[in-house]
């Protein structure tokens, strides 16, 4: 999952030896549990526009489409699960944040140990409620 985020931020396939329709094709070939993060990697393209032809941009919009309106049906196909709570989609927001890479070392080793360094964000954890 992370790969393929990265490869949106990046316009190149991390992990993939191929190009960024590579990346969404594969995505698209994905089996049945994997749909699930589906609503995460549109996300990623509208966070990180990719040059893509006339015909690559019409299946990304049928896709789109497909997901919103199977969701709207309250199918199970692209629900994510919930214990994992907002965790990949806030991260996605401080991957954002954060600035890129250094330009001069380019390889996907290090820029996924760049995307992967902590955060300079503090996440508290919730407190119990109280039985008063």
């Amino acid at each position: 999952m992370i790969a393929r985020i990265l490869s949106f931020h990046d316009g190149v396939g991390i992990e993939y030896q191929t190009n960024i329709w590579g990346v969404i094709n594969a995505i698209l070939c994905d089996g049945t549990y994997t749909k699930k993060w589906h609503t995460l990697y549109l996300i990623a393209l509208k966070a990180y526009p990719q040059t893509l032809t006339e015909d690559h941009q019409e299946r990304v919009a049928v896709w789109r489409k497909n997901v919103v309106e199977s969701i709207r049906e309250e199918e199970e196909t692209y629900v994510r699960e919930t214990r994992l709570g907002a965790a990949p989609y806030s991260a996605l927001g401080r991957a954002r944040a954060k600035p890129t890479p250094d330009p001069t070392n380019t390889s996907p080793a290090a820029t996924l140990k760049a995307r992967l360094a902590p955060s300079p964000i503090c996440i508290r954890p919730r407190r119990a409620a109280s039985t008063e």
